[in-house]
């Protein structure tokens, strides 16, 4: 390979390239205590060298001046060239389109940050869409109801259509940081899940404070990590508080494992890094996590904490999993609570609001913040390893605007080794492999999806046999699909210090799998059209799909009789003019190799062609 293609791109095309080209041109197919009020309504992060996590902020006081708040922004020089802004937005979107290139061009990227800031949340929000469906899954039939991916697709169509692309993809990688997933136990609760999505899109730009205590309070991270209901000490039977939560809260949503520079390098002692905690501090934070449950309409006696329903009449709020949990001081531990270096005294009478408010400030002030969240926007937007300087100065922006995630997000795009376009092309180490999502959000968002019911329904996709081996709000575990820190063994990215998050989840099956993927959606589309009929006409027909499949006079029809332009074409909307000659050369061979006399057979076959073999090709995987 080039020199200047990526390390990790080699290790990619070391077991991508092991796909047969036959599959990838043939796929197809495809205690009565008084619940107490809070006026406020939560996460951060941790990791270490294996597991590196990030720290965030919320919503709920956008700073107005936020191009002011970041650190040696990249000036740009001359006007923002097509791959330039095609770039940025592969960066800070969910893929460019022609309309998204030319206004970047247009306002600039500090203008266009200013215009992404001010845009409204999606007018229908992703529980009102979950109770529309529900409504319409009983109405089909009266014992149905909506399911997992009733939650996803809008989603889906948040990410390929959606105005305020910065806050969707902001709140997709805040998924992928403080995790719930549909695949645990508490799945059957899709309505929280729903919610818990519009809890992170309301605060991806916002104030990481906030987003913590959001996070913490939402039952569905609640049932999630075992933190509803969770009781005080007991003596007498020695029950000990769940200490679940209070583990990961800190591990993986906002200090991590080890004390850190802010430069993201850990601090050392004699030549080993230091835990940020112990078992001690586990133990005391566990307390503060006490006394917290579902909302319930009063009395709030004891089974509203246990279970969500008074005892009195089995009373319970309709919207219990999407309202954020209230403390019950009855069930809230007063023992001390020592953690980090401070200690909530002994309370007279229990207070759960007070131990919460210290403990998310405490966590949410500490230095390992800055830099643990920095990274971790980093590497889910721009480059899996970024410098230590890169690091610094976006935590130094983080700390500056006081834990705004707008202005952290801002320095991430616009610091000077996110821009130089140059630069980043010509090194060999700078850049990420793109997660699955990702790839083809970029792929339909550049080449005109379009959907029959409107509502982008593209459906299943977590199998890696047949899927993408990935789908939102479905990881594994708490541990998200992939680890920051993780490194693939054995590979060339390993013998060369780098990590590779995203190869986590790539293995022989997730590969032809993903090649399956594609050739099912270049020929048939995606996903169902929801009507619960015999489809359109009597004929069942994909509803998400691209305009050239369906579309006898679309352009990249027409480009498919000059296949030089087509494959430029492609080049500039997939790769931002990235393309090597090797792969050019590919393409073109198999593209003038069809030579079907009859247009609408010949022209979708080449375009269908040209665009599975550059979206599984190593050079599209990792995104520079």
């Amino acid at each position: 390979m080039a020199k200047e293609i990526m390390t990790v791109r080699s290790d990619v095309k070391r077991w991508w390239y092991a796909v047969p080209l036959a599959l990838v041109l043939q796929a197809c197919g495809g205690g009565s205590g008084t619940a107490a009020a809070d006026p406020s309504s939560a996460a951060a992060l941790s990791g270490t060298s294996e597991v590196d996590s990030a720290r965030l902020r919320s919503i709920t006081s956008l700073t107005s001046s936020i191009t002011s708040t970041s650190i040696t922004q990249w000036t740009q020089v001359g006007p923002i060239s097509d791959q330039d802004a095609a770039r940025f937005l592969t960066q800070a979107t969910f893929g460019p389109t022609p309309a998204d290139v030319a206004s970047v061009k247009a306002l600039g990227y500090s203008e266009w940050f200013k215009a992404q800031l001010a845009k409204p949340l999606p007018a229908q929000s992703y529980v009102s869409y979950f109770d529309m469906r529900n409504a319409e899954w009983m109405a089909n039939n009266p014992g149905s109801r909506a399911g997992a991916t009733d939650i996803t697709d809008p989603i889906w169509r948040n990410a390929l259509v959606g105005d305020d692309q910065l806050r969707q993809r902001v709140a997709l990688a805040l998924s992928e940081i403080f995790v719930v997933s549909l695949q645990d136990s508490c799945g059957n609760h899709g309505r929280a899940y729903a919610s818990y999505m519009d809890m992170l899109a309301r605060n991806a730009l916002g104030d990481f404070r906030q987003l913590l205590q959001d996070v913490t309070l939402h039952p569905i991270m609640g049932c999630f990590l075992s933190h509803v209901a969770n009781q005080k000490d007991d003596p007498v039977t020695g029950r000990v508080p769940d200490e679940n939560f209070a583990r990961e809260v800190m591990q993986l949503f906002s200090i991590g494992l080890y004390q850190l520079n802010n430069d993201g390098t850990p601090v050392l002692s004699g030549g080993a890094p230091i835990p940020t905690y112990g078992a001690a501090d586990i133990a005391g934070l566990a307390r503060v996590f006490t006394g917290f449950s579902w909302n319930c309409p009063l009395p709030y006696d004891d089974g509203c904490f246990v279970r969500g329903s008074s005892w009195a009449g089995m009373q319970s709020d309709p919207d219990m999993w999407i309202k954020p949990m209230v403390a019950y001081d009855r069930f809230h531990s007063t023992l001390p609570k020592t953690f980090l270096g401070k200690t909530i005294a002994a309370q007279d009478a229990a207070n759960a609001w007070a131990s919460l408010r210290f403990a998310l400030d405490t966590l949410a002030t500490h230095p390992n913040v800055g830099p643990f969240l920095g990274k971790q926007l980093i590497q889910r937007l721009v480059t899996s390893n970024p410098s230590p300087a890169y690091v610094a100065r976006v935590a130094t922006a983080f700390n500056n605007s006081k834990g705004n995630i707008g202005a952290t997000v801002q320095a991430v795009l616009m610091d000077p080794e996110a821009r130089n376009t140059a630069n980043a092309l010509a090194s060999d180490s700078f850049g990420k492999v793109r997660e699955p999502i990702l790839r083809i959000t970029a792929l339909l968002r550049a080449l005109n999806v379009r959907s029959m019911s409107g509502r982008y329904t593209v459906g299943w996709t977590p199998d890696a046999d047949r899927g993408l081996n990935q789908a939102p709000l479905m990881a594994p575990s708490v541990f998200n699909f992939f680890r920051p820190g993780f490194v693939a063994s054995g590979s060339l990215s390993a013998a060369r210090g780098l990590v590779a998050p995203e190869l986590q989840i790539a293995n022989e099956t997730s590969v032809a799998g993903y090649a399956n993927y594609i050739g099912g959606l270049l020929n048939n589309g995606l996903g169902p059209v929801p009507n619960f009929g015999a489809g359109v006409n009597g004929v069942k027909l994909a509803d998400v799909y691209l305009d050239f499949q369906r579309n006898g006079s679309s352009n990249w029809r027409i480009l498919s009789d000059s296949p030089e332009q087509l494959v430029e074409a492609l080049n500039q909307s997939l790769m931002y003019g990235t393309m090597s000659d090797s792969l050019r050369q590919d393409v073109l061979t198999v593209v003038k190799s069809i030579t079907d006399i009859h247009p609408e057979i010949r022209q979708p076959d080449r375009f269908s062609k040209a665009v599975h073999i550059i979206t599984t090709s190593p050079e599209f995987l990792v995104q520079r």
